[in-house]
């Protein structure tokens, strides 16, 4: 058990500093930047000139949300939805539009001067796509 610790210890160590440390730092800064612009949106007044203050307002509801947002959820649950949720989100949007546009080059190929329908339904596309997509 000790040769196998020992062994790995250089690279674990090596590991550490090559990606978790600047990994860290980064998330530290661009965290810290994130709750400082947060707390200037929520607690600075906006000006009475309705250009500003109405945009203001908007983004003080969008950070009022993202703190809501944030607090009210467990930490777990967060790294949960980031890490399993988001990458078969992105992976389900990705290959959706990478297949359905395959299916609409074919279909504007062989009809170029009308709107078939007919190769999302065969894909099995609700009406939805069909329509928006």
């Amino acid at each position: 058990m000790w040769h196998t610790i020992i062994t790995s210890l250089p690279a674990m160590i090596s590991a550490m500093l090559q990606y978790t440390i600047p990994l860290a730092i980064i998330s530290f800064i661009f965290g810290l930047i994130l709750a400082v612009l947060t707390a200037l949106i929520k607690f600075i007044k906006p000006s009475e000139n309705k250009l500003i203050k109405y945009p203001w307002l908007v983004l003080r509801a969008i950070a009022d949300f993202y703190v809501w947002l944030f607090r009210s959820t467990p930490l777990l649950v967060q790294l949960f939805i980031i890490f399993f949720g988001l990458p078969t989100t992105i992976a389900i949007h990705c290959c959706r539009y990478r297949f359905l546009n395959e299916h609409w080059g074919l279909c504007f190929r062989n009809h170029p001067f009308s709107l078939d329908v007919s190769p999302t339904r065969s894909m099995g596309c609700c009406f939805y796509i069909e329509l928006y997509d």
